[in-house]
């Protein structure tokens, strides 16, 4: 066996008797849905209900190289599908369960996962499985129908034959700036990636993940699989239990001794609203010891609101850590150390439009109180490469930039991937020397990462490039609302020539044309741009990706079907 792979390292754990991991557990994987609903299964429990997985997926025809598509929610026996599929060579594809099957092919995320991946069969959702398209579809199978099927079968005693080069993942994009594609994750990215952040993070055998993110998500399933490879507790909320009831994630922090746990940043930014409740629960976060915030821009404001209001109830200083990641690095690119405060910068909002480099205006010694300044914006580090990346910052000509310059973060290592797949085939990701490009925009110092845009979401105004989301920040505490609710977004007006500056917010008030005067009058004194136009969310959501970004492209198509609407009245 190759104990440096994943798959390998879990059928290692799994078989060392309890004593010699966690002496004294009685569950080692668990799905909570609330104190009432808890499934737990021991560790000999698992490995018996993936070695039967086995023999079902043996069953149904998958081999070595071939792609299993898999559409449902989270479950103990969707995370033995994975690991049965990994040790028979074979690939997976985790999408979401829930869709509109009245959506085109094309606008359809389900039936574009389908032309890409081209899987074997796939494993759904009952709710999937009644679809027109595909009811009749024989590579189609219910969870409830592969249950069936594993009921009857016995352990399998294959041998695990998966090789380094062998694809483990084919992880979606987020699609937050166009079409997703499938970033290719072989089984030596994948196991690199979590080698690296356990050593980051100094995992050892008492930690206990806790996840509410659903698997299809990059950071969702990295949770997972770095519990399985480091043989830890893993516990699981359904993402629909935390979507109803947010404070549920703490609940299961305090009632199973969780020590570790990732979000994405809006989640650290929504709990410190429902500090009121907190009171009546038996809360207690003492045992927590490193929080993800990822997966979006990282705001200072948010992580100081959410350890606050936590703080009573055992959480200690700098448990939550800024991390930076995508799928295209498995999903780890940045940490920080446990315990560490992480490096703050103040910076003046108006230096930052256009800056080429970031001048400090403040003591960046996390002891002393940054200034509350409205004039000021607080930038935070996103931590150090970890182990087998490096992360360089480039300039649009790929020349190198100094410290403190802001450009394009590139990284390469032992976990960034080599080519997308896409319906057409492959496509090379990375440049000769092996450096891709992320996209972001960001500058180092003292060796750390800080992020200050996406370059394809950048607002150009008198030859200025203006990040939108310190611009959203502000308007979301302007008005009070909540993180994600504003969109800040360049629109060509091809009447008048000129591209204007939107603000869209997910919001309603009887009076718009008084709150675009309060916004702009604000944004203009304390970030100092000027906003062209108003636009609200009246009758839907702030569109959004799986992993909680603004989808900027689909509010353009929106803006301009109403621009034309707005036209076509006038005239």
């Amino acid at each position: 066996m190759q104990s440096n792979l994943l798959v390998n390292r879990f059928f290692e754990l799994m078989a060392k008797p309890q004593t010699d991991v966690l002496a004294g557990a009685a569950r080692n994987f668990v799905i909570y849905s609330g104190p009432e609903n808890i499934q737990c299964l021991e560790r000999h429990e698992f490995l018996n209900m993936v070695l039967q997985m086995r023999t079902a997926l043996q069953k149904l025809g998958l081999k070595k190289a071939d792609a299993l598509l898999l559409a449902t929610p989270s479950s103990l026996p969707l995370l033995a599908v994975i690991i049965a599929a990994w040790a028979e060579g074979a690939s997976i594809c985790i999408v979401p369960h829930q869709y509109d099957a009245k959506k085109t092919d094309s606008q359809n995320p389900f039936e574009h996962a389908l032309q890409v991946v081209k899987p074997k069969f796939a494993i759904v959702d009952d709710s999937l499985k009644t679809w027109p398209s595909i009811c009749h579809d024989e590579r189609f199978i219910s969870m409830n129908d592969l249950m069936k099927i594993w009921a009857d079968c016995s352990p399998s005693d294959s041998i695990v034959t998966t090789e380094n080069n062998d694809i483990a993942i084919l992880q979606f994009t987020s699609g937050s700036t166009g079409l997703p594609k499938a970033a290719v994750i072989t089984q030596s990215m994948l196991s690199a990636n979590c080698d690296a952040i356990a050593k980051r993070i100094e995992l050892n055998t008492n930690d206990c993940m806790v996840s509410w993110l659903p698997m299809y998500h990059d950071m969702g399933l990295s949770a997972v699989t770095l519990a399985l490879w480091g043989g830890i507790d893993l516990v699981l909320l359904p993402t629909q239990v935390y979507a109803r009831q947010p404070l549920s994630w703490l609940d299961a922090i305090t009632t199973f001794k969780g020590t570790l746990s990732p979000a994405p940043a809006s989640a650290y930014a929504l709990l410190p609203r429902f500090a009121s409740l907190m009171p009546r629960r038996n809360l207690n976060l003492s045992t927590w010891r490193y929080a993800w915030a990822g997966a979006e821009p990282v705001f200072d404001v948010h992580l100081k609101a959410f350890e606050m209001a936590l703080s009573s109830y055992g959480l200690k200083a700098n448990v939550v850590q800024p991390a930076y990641g995508m799928a295209e690095t498995v999903v780890a690119t940045t940490l920080n150390a446990p315990g560490k405060p992480c490096l703050r910068i103040n910076q003046e909002a108006h230096a930052m439009h256009g800056a080429e480099t970031i001048h400090i205006c403040s003591n960046e010694n996390d002891e002393k109180p940054i200034s509350n300044d409205q004039h000021q914006i607080t930038l935070v580090s996103n931590g150090t490469p970890i182990l087998g990346l490096e992360c360089a910052i480039f300039n649009d000509d790929l020349h190198a930039l100094s410290e403190g310059t802001i450009g394009v973060v590139h990284v390469r290592g032992s976990s960034v991937l080599q080519h997308y797949l896409t319906e057409h085939g492959p496509i090379a990701a990375c440049n000769s020397e092996g450096w891709y490009g992320t996209g972001d925009e960001g500058f180092m110092r003292r060796g750390e990462v800080f992020i200050t845009g996406r370059a394809k979401d950048l607002i150009t105004r008198g030859g200025q490039n203006i990040s939108p989301h310190p611009i959203e920040l502000e308007i979301e505490s302007f008005l009070g609302l909540r993180p994600a609710s504003v969109a800040v977004i360049a629109m060509l007006d091809l009447q008048h020539a000129t591209e204007r500056i939107v603000a869209v917010i997910a919001h309603k008030t009887p009076n718009e044309a008084e709150l675009f005067k309060q916004i702009a009058r604000h944004i203009a004194s304390t970030m100092g741009l000027q906003i062209d136009e108003l636009a609200l969310l009246h009758n839907m959501p702030m569109p959004k990706t799986t992993s909680g970004k603004i989808q900027r492209n689909a509010l353009r198509q929106w803006l301009s079907m109403r621009q034309c609407n707005n036209a076509c009245t006038t005239a």
